[in-house]
Parts: structure tokens; C-alpha cells; sequence
């Protein structure tokens, strides 16, 4: 009875809107992704599980869809920065 109920309130509070979800703009939303896209990347890398090619192909498509989604500037500068960050330095090198 124990773990029903708290199932229930898992899945109550899973079903209940959250506004901040719903404040989420699309472009918010793409640099999140694209940001999350290179932050695996770069550790895949370092972590050894990705060879250097395949991680500069990786980047060099985050880096088109940057420029083919509709993103604010300051959104743009932050994701080609990324490697310019102390615990990216690794990753500078596979930026296009």
C-alpha cells in the first residue's frame, strides 16, 4: 500500500502543469540542445569513447544547425565559445 501511494503521488505531480515549463521559448529550448549536444561530445572525447574525427564531425553539424536555427546573437556567441571555457580547453580543438 505503501509504494502505491507513493506512486500516486509521483504521478500527481508528474501530471500537473509546471508554467515554467510552458515559458520555455524555442530559442531557449535550442541552445539548451545544442548545448548539450556539444557538452556530450566533448566528453565522449575526452573520455576516449569517440575518436577525434568522428567529434569534429559532431561539432561541425552542431555548429550548421546554429546557424540554420533562428537563435539570438548572445545565444550564438555563448555556443561558439564553447570551447574557450577552462573545462572545454580539450574541445577548442574540434570546433570548425
Amino acid at each position: 500500500m505503501k509504494r502505491f501511494k507513493l506512486f500516486l503521488i509521483s504521478f500527481c505531480l508528474l501530471c500537473i502543469s509546471n508554467p515554467a515549463i510552458a515559458e520555455l521559448d524555442d530559442e531557449s529550448y535550442h541552445y539548451g540542445y545544442l548545448r548539450g549536444w556539444l557538452s556530450s561530445t566533448c566528453f565522449k572525447y575526452k573520455k576516449g569513447y569517440l575518436t577525434e574525427e568522428i567529434a569534429k564531425g559532431s561539432f561541425k553539424t552542431a555548429i550548421t544547425l546554429i546557424d540554420e536555427l533562428e537563435i539570438n546573437n548572445a545565444y550564438k556567441i555563448k555556443l561558439l565559445e564553447y570551447g574557450s571555457s577552462p573545462q572545454n580547453s580539450e574541445c577548442k580543438k574540434l570546433m570548425p
